[in-house]
Formats: structure tokens, C-alpha cells, sequence
């Protein structure tokens, strides 16, 4: 599970993890590797220290998105994703997240009506609720497929 940056971190190390059951993202940053991949050429280009949404960060962490593909590298996780992006993220794109729901072979996205970046309460509430549902029954073993059916919830 992870939110913003911390999806983005979590997709990645997906692939490192044989008994993974699913991923949950929240608005997770997948257009920070489009950002970075805009502003920089080459990982000589990257200072030592950066700041993503007033988050610093390692030089490290950047070189490593430098040239990544990240939709591309999202095709190769075959387990269940659910994505819960909300419809006014002034932060992180919705379209990256439709993007990643396309690229993932067995992904949900989760449209909230009203939901900004970091959500609020009851966003937040109704949001555990889903999650708490969602995982039900999941295990190592009993995987589902997504439905790729742009849901919208209107919490």
C-alpha cells in the first residue's frame, strides 16, 4: 500500500516481492517520473539533494527514474491493483492514474467524486471502508482479476 509518493515507491518494489496478494495505491505519483524525466537529461544533471511536493529526496531517488518507463514497467505486475485517485488532485494528475489502470493487466481505478490530493475524512473513512473490502478474502493464493471499469464513487 501506498499514497502519492509512497505508491509510486510501492509499485516499484512490487516486482522484488514474490508473495505480494495486491497493491492499494492512493493517488499514487507515477507522473513524478514523467516530471523528473522532463527536467533532467542525464543522472550527471541531478543535484545531490531535491525536493518533490516539499519532500526532499536523494539524488539517488532520482537518477534511478532518470529514462524509466514507468507504464511499460507496470505491465509486468500481474497481481490485483486497486487505485483510488481523486477527481480534483491538484497534485498528481488523475490522467496518470488512468494511464496506470491501462498499463496494469489486473487493475481497478477508483474514481472519488470530490476527492482532492491527501483525502479528507470522510473521504478517507469511506475510503478504508472500500479497502477493508476489497482485501476480503484475498490471500497468496486466491487472486482476482481487475475490472478496468473506471468506477466513480460519489462519497
Amino acid at each position: 500500500m501506498g499514497e502519492s509518493q509512497g505508491g509510486l515507491v510501492a509499485s516499484i518494489a512490487a516486482f522484488d516481492i514474490d508473495d505480494l496478494a495486491g497493491l492499494i495505491l492512493l493517488y499514487p505519483g507515477f507522473s513524478v517520473v514523467e516530471d523528473i524525466n522532463e527536467k533532467y537529461n542525464t543522472p550527471s544533471d541531478v543535484p545531490e539533494h531535491n525536493e518533490l511536493f516539499g519532500v526532499e529526496v536523494g539524488r539517488e531517488f532520482v537518477t534511478d527514474l532518470i529514462d524509466l518507463d514507468i507504464y511499460e514497467e507496470l505491465t509486468k505486475y500481474e497481481g490485483d491493483v486497486i487505485i483510488y485517485h481523486g477527481d480534483r488532485d491538484g497534485i498528481i494528475p488523475l490522467s496518470s492514474s488512468v494511464k496506470a489502470e491501462e498499463a496494469y493487466p489486473n487493475a481497478e481505478l477508483v474514481v472519488i467524486g470530490n476527492g482532492y490530493h491527501g483525502f479528507r475524512p470522510a473521504h478517507a473513512y469511506e475510503i478504508s471502508l472500500m479497502i477493508d473490502e476489497w482485501i476480503g478474502g484475498r490471500t497468496n493464493t486466491e487472486l482476482s482479476g481487475g475490472t478496468n471499469n473506471h468506477e466513480k464513487a460519489d462519497i
